[in-house]
């Protein structure tokens, strides 16, 4: 009982520290190359064109 409750704690604590920050990265970078590609907006950080 106690060894399953280790590992659960040990999986949801990688879990919620590593990989779904990594997801949320990834998927912000996809969504940025998309609009960028498609031409919706300059990419953030872009500078801003005059005229």
């Amino acid at each position: 009982m106690a060894l399953s409750i280790t590992w659960g704690l040990a999986f949801s604590t990688i879990l919620i520290l590593l990989l779904i920050p990594c997801f949320y990265a990834a998927v912000d970078d996809l969504k940025r190359a998309t609009q960028w590609l498609v031409g919706l907006g300059p990419a953030r950080g872009a500078p801003a064109r005059d005229g």
